[in-house]
């Protein structure tokens, strides 16, 4: 009965049909003179009928399918829930999985008694709740992975860690970089149990340890370990206790299953020893390294990895190093090696390099190489990443591609990507690295000019006008392999299109380019594509992704409107415009970012057949605008 429906009092009290005699004599009662001796008789009453309610509700609950599921089976539930939580949730959520084992009385006795479930401690745990896991987690392996702050409580983390039978996973970083050095003594000495780090953690596979001033010695590196991860920031103190190379070398030797290894500043100081016996680390899969060229480049020394192993080197060099560049890739090459005795280069030949350089950010190589004895699982072409800084010293991407190519061999050479700012689709890297390989037969620009691509052609004595282009070249043309070529995001200024068409126009028979491929470029419309087609008849495929947004006019006066808009409100707030437009039945996305703002924000969406223009704007401001 809908209680909405009482008007007064008496309407409230007038039993129904299946009003209880009990609560039928207590309501007779109403306004009994006896107020307290009442009131305590309807107390009880209501307690006992909301006893009768829970146990009602329980059999209704009960009797429902997924109620009557095993405990096996709803077990496995939660901890699925668990897993998809833990991967796909952002880290500040990853504890809300746990609402779910409050629905009800049984799922709350299923997950309490699944030890399983409560072998994780999350990075944003009170101490309260790690105390609480820690008793539901029985006797099981646990894994600890938590971020350091002001506010970590503790004296909770060292009753967790001083599990040190039980840790499997360990993953401990201070959350702020200043965190370490802002106490007297070293944090994780100050954090963890007294004994930890003696004791030694002998079921461990997984360590981490980030932005924390720590004793090599001290650190424990039991023989199971699959995955180490260390890092510390510049500003840690070093001088308490990182080890000299043979030291490092020893503990290394003691690690036969290791399969991940992260090292950010934790190298040895003193140079490696022509005595000293590199490492060979049989089972590893990946290597990261961060840090100073010279000191990566005398650690490469030391070790030796299959040549499946995936590697990525950083150079955060702030001080010029260019003299020692050739020696650290040498010790690059040394690396790829089954045997240490082994007498031929496990990586030689060059198949794929892809260069990147973000604005603001870094540059990146990408190299590939020929594997053909590789299983398929390791077959990825890019087996090692170099990166610099933006803010390294002179054109150290360009140094280091000519050591890296006097040290292997680039005759194999297919692919060649270059993307950004590069300084590597300038005429000196292209003429002195990448024109005369015998079997690059793939190039793209995409962000970089390629201007000084065009230039080399031009002037290639192979394909001087004079000559007939139907006739075989008696000399080889500059980038004689030369089959597909890409031009991507650029601006294409003067007469950019005779340009080309000329200077792929004249190439000799056996060395024209088949597939050229022209998206998001600037200034080029359909009847410069149709020119294109129609002046070099031997493209089997010519793609051109359509007029850029720059050139549509619709789409560039609804940004122009959108810009203007939004640019006289007091703050700039916007944070995105992204353009989306179909060519050849593929989707083409361009991102442009005019403005970014603080705040409070969501997300506005202008749509046009062309143009989405995704906006952020204050809560406060009137988006209809």
């Amino acid at each position: 009965m809908d209680e909405n429906a009482f008007k007064t009092v008496s309407e409230a009290l007038a039993p129904t049909p299946f009003t209880a005699p009990a609560t039928r004599a207590l309501v007779e009662q109403y306004g009994t003179p006896s107020v307290v001796e009442y009131e305590t008789q309807i107390a009880l009453r209501i307690l006992e009928l909301e006893h009768d309610i829970r146990m009602l509700k329980t059999c209704r609950n009960s009797n429902r399918p997924v109620n009557r599921l095993p405990a096996e089976i709803l077990s496995h539930i939660f901890l699925i829930l668990y897993w998809t939580v833990q991967t796909e949730v952002e880290e500040d959520k990853k504890v809300f999985w746990i609402y779910a084992t409050h629905v009800c009385r049984h799922w709350r006795a299923v997950a309490l008694g699944c030890a399983t479930l409560w072998c994780d401690f999350a990075f944003d745990m009170n101490g309260e709740l790690m105390r609480t896991i820690l008793a539901r987690s029985k006797h099981l392996p646990i894994s600890v992975c938590l971020k350091c702050d002001w506010g970590t409580d503790t004296k909770a983390l060292g009753e967790v860690l001083s599990h040190t039978m039980r840790i499997h996973h360990l993953d401990l970083s201070s959350w702020t970089r200043w965190l370490s050095i802002s106490y007297p003594t070293p944090m994780i000495e100050r954090s963890l149990p007294e004994k930890f780090l003696r004791d030694g953690a002998p079921i461990l596979k997984h360590l981490t340890l980030k932005n924390f001033d720590f004793h090599w010695a001290r650190i424990p590196f039991p023989p199971t370990l699959t995955t180490l991860h260390l890092e510390q920031n510049l500003l840690v103190n070093k001088s308490l206790g990182l080890p000299n190379f043979a030291k490092m070398l020893e503990t290394f030797r003691g690690l036969p299953l290791l399969e991940a290894l992260t090292l950010d500043e934790i190298f040895p100081e003193d140079r490696f020893q022509p005595g000293m016996m590199p490492v060979t680390f049989s089972n590893l899969e990946d290597l990261t390294l961060t840090g100073r060229g010279r000191t990566i480049g005398n650690f490469l020394l030391g070790i030796r990895v299959p040549k499946s192993t995936f590697i990525d080197i950083t150079f955060n060099d702030k001080d010029e190093w260019i003299s020692e560049v050739d020696a650290c890739v040498a010790s690059i090459r040394e690396l790829w090696r089954d045997d240490p005795l082994e007498c031929q280069w496990a990586k030689d030949s060059l198949e794929f390099l892809d260069f990147t350089a973000s604005a603001n950010s870094h540059r990146n190589f990408a190299f590939g190489f020929h594997d053909k004895e590789l299983y398929w699982e390791h077959d990825d072409p890019n087996h090692l990443n170099v990166n610099f800084l933006s803010s390294s010293p002179g054109n150290l991407d360009l140094v280091f591609l000519t050591f890296f190519k006097e040290q292997f061999n680039f005759d194999g050479l297919t692919t060649l990507d270059l993307t950004g700012n590069s300084q590597l689709a300038c005429r000196p890297a292209l003429e002195g690295v990448f024109a005369h390989l015998p079997k690059l037969d793939s190039i793209s620009f995409w962000g970089c000019d390629v201007v000084d691509f065009l230039h080399i052609l031009d002037g290639d004595p192979a394909c001087a006008e004079r000559f007939d282009s139907e006739e075989i070249s008696i000399a080889d043309p500059t980038f004689p392999a030369l089959h597909s070529l890409e031009i991507g995001a650029q601006r294409f200024r003067g007469k950019r299109i005779d340009t080309i068409i000329r200077v792929l126009g004249k190439r000799p028979r056996g060395h024209r380019i088949g597939c050229l491929t022209i998206e998001d470029c600037i200034n080029i419309d359909k009847t410069d594509a149709e020119k294109i087609r129609d002046a070099l008849p031997d493209l089997h495929t010519f793609v051109w992704d359509g007029p850029a947004i720059m050139d549509n006019p619709d789409c560039l006066k609804m940004l122009n409107d959108v810009l203007d808009i939004w640019a006289q409100r007091k703050e700039p707030v916007v944070d995105t415009v992204e353009f989306n437009k179909w060519a050849q039945g593929r989707l083409f996305t361009k991102s442009i970012s005019p403005a970014a703002c603080d705040g409070g924000r969501k997300d506005v969406y202008i749509h046009t057949p062309e143009l989405r223009a995704n906006l952020r704007c204050n809560e406060e401001d009137n988006v209809q605008s």
